[in-house]
């Protein structure tokens, strides 16, 4: 499935010490780790904590009050911040897409791990916020996405976004 093809083109495309960072439910973690791990070295485990939104989980009555994102590797890693593995958002910014990703938690990680002169590959863009992202710091991006009224919502949303001013 999805995570194999990641893997696979990862892989393929990412520099040595280059990063992948995939959200990830409690449910598909153990899938994703051992798919993932075909090509790629995982090396980490990011939570984030969203105040004010829960997501049922009827079949376990569980309340998910945060999401996580698998830190992979090709081989080795460095980056050039500091990041933490636990951060709290306030709610997240709606963007139109039913995942929204937050604008916080992708700037934490976008200034973490890249520098502005490195370019960024979001596969599974959804609303935009990684491209919008990488475009507000001067990043370069390359961003995909599958259906075309959210690559249309994407679009849209990233060109409207202000390039840095430096």
């Amino acid at each position: 499935g999805d995570y194999m093809w990641l893997s696979e083109i990862s892989k393929r495309i990412l520099k040595p010490n280059g990063h992948l960072l995939a959200y990830v439910t409690q449910e598909h973690l153990p899938l994703q780790l051992a798919t993932m791990s075909e090509h790629m070295q995982y090396v980490w485990l990011f939570a984030i904590q969203l105040f004010g939104r829960r997501a049922p989980m009827w079949q376990k009555k569980i309340q998910m009050c945060g999401q996580m994102i698998a830190w992979y590797t090709h081989s080795g890693f460095s980056h050039p911040a500091w990041v933490s593995d636990f951060i709290g958002v306030v709610a997240k910014q709606a963007n139109g897409h039913k995942w929204r990703k937050g604008i916080t938690e992708s700037m934490h990680y976008v200034n973490g791990f890249t520098s502005p002169d490195d370019v960024i590959v979001d596969f599974f863009c959804g609303g935009g916020t990684i491209p919008m992202v990488a475009k507000t710091t001067g990043r370069r991006y390359l961003a995909f996405e599958r259906d075309n009224e959210t690559a249309i919502m994407a679009r849209q949303r990233v060109r409207d976004a202000q390039s840095p001013l430096f």
